[in-house]
């Protein structure tokens, strides 16, 4: 967890009982001398907390009706000394709250209350994950986002290093930022983490199927281009790609195995002097998606994001695609007008057919019930950070296997 930085002041209560150790005041030492009237404020807004909620009255961090702050989660009042501000916040812990009230929230309905919840667990001060911001990156030609993890999983990377990631919409790049950055924290290969349980199980899915299909035979004639090559999408991201930035590239796409609703697509940069001896190129970026030109589209997105975000080494993150879809398209209405060059369009396409590719995957690659497994609840007072992830309504998925 972030610690407050200097000359910062942290008070929480929870308006259900009067307990003192459920208020705290606490002032860290600075070289600098604080200014009584911050000590004084501070106090008293502690000392207000306390006697609103002796007189069972409404907690004064919930009268403003604070979009930032997540229903049923204490709210931590933070200051700052100078420059002098104060806002409420979701306390995340860790110990946030009492054994016999711990509080669970459901999957958020939406990718807009998804971010927020992003937003708490990545608050700068007291949130224990990284938020996933675009900082200074440019956001054109693909919006970019990027995230340093606070502190690398235990046995895996020794130091953290920063992530970056992009998306056909800045906040669906946060989102799978995010995720990814979780999982990083939690041993990366071993967890899936996702919005909801829809969105884990489509993006291990995905992870499971690129896998495979890496190292299969392609004894199979590829699909026809003329079926698939003029998807809108398709077109803009490979223009970007090949036209403005500038890359020589090449792109691959094939079916899943015969009959099946599935295809994955692989965009390589051409060697410089292909030819006898030379490799096939480095992968610049991969989807797995229920049409050619669905993968072929997000394939050629992630090769944009590579290239733009100057990816170390080059290697892309496994392909998530339109696993996110399902969460964008919840509760958005589409215009008449717009087709799949539109991105929402285009998303609530993709929603459509999220559900039929998980299940064509699980059939394909996946093994145990279709449906994904129901996590256990963890103990009243895990306050890890899977814990901590599934208490805000996100789904963690152990291992790959758990999400087949």
């Amino acid at each position: 967890m972030g610690r407050p930085g200097r000359g910062t002041g942290v008070v929480r209560a929870d308006a259900a009982a009067l307990e003192a150790r459920l208020t705290h005041a606490a002032v860290e030492p600075q070289p600098r001398r604080i200014p009584g009237t911050f000590a004084a404020l501070l106090a008293g807004a502690a000392a207000h907390r306390l006697l609103c909620a002796a007189a069972r009255l409404p907690d004064p961090a919930t009268e403003a009706d604070d979009p930032r702050l997540l229903p049923g989660i204490p709210a931590v009042l933070l200051a700052d000394a100078r420059p002098a501000r104060a806002d409420h916040y979701s306390w995340l812990g860790p110990e946030r709250i009492d054994a016999d009230r711990h509080v669970r929230l459901a999957p958020p309905a939406g990718l807009a209350e998804a971010l927020r919840r992003i937003t708490a667990l990545g608050e700068h001060r007291c949130g224990p994950l990284p938020a996933p911001l675009p900082g200074d990156l440019p956001q054109l030609p693909v919006p970019l986002a990027t995230c340093t993890p606070l502190a690398p999983a235990a046995g895996h990377a020794t130091t953290p290093r920063a992530l970056t990631g992009g998306g056909p919409r800045l906040d669906l790049a946060r989102l799978e930022l995010f995720c990814r950055a979780a999982e990083l924290l939690l041993g990366e290969t071993a967890f899936t983490v996702g919005a909801d349980p829809g969105h884990a199980r489509g993006r291990a899915l995905r992870h499971t199927a690129a896998r495979r299909l890496a190292t299969a035979q392609h004894d199979r004639p590829p699909p026809d281009p003329a079926h698939w090559s003029g998807h809108p999408q398709l077109r803009h991201w490979w223009t970007t790609l090949t036209g403005r930035l500038a890359v020589p590239a090449r792109l691959e796409v094939h079916r899943a195995a015969p009959h099946a609703h599935a295809y994955r697509a692989v965009v390589r940069r051409i060697p410089h002097e292909p030819g006898p001896g030379y490799g096939p190129g480095p992968l610049l970026g991969e989807a797995v998606e229920a049409t050619p030109g669905d993968a072929a589209a997000f394939a050629a997105l992630a090769a944009v994001t590579t290239a733009a975000a100057a990816t170390p080494g080059g290697a892309p993150p496994p392909p998530s695609g339109g696993a996110a879809a399902p969460l964008a398209a919840a509760g958005v209405p589409t215009a008449a007008w717009e087709d799949p060059g539109w991105t929402g369009g285009w998303l609530a396409d993709l929603a459509g057919r999220e559900e039929a590719l998980q299940d064509t995957l699980h059939r394909l690659y996946g093994a145990g019930p279709a449906t994904t497994p129901r996590a256990p609840a963890p103990p009243a007072r895990d306050f890890g950070l899977a814990g901590l992830l599934r208490s805000f309504g996100f789904t963690v998925l152990h291992t790959p296997e758990e999400a087949r």
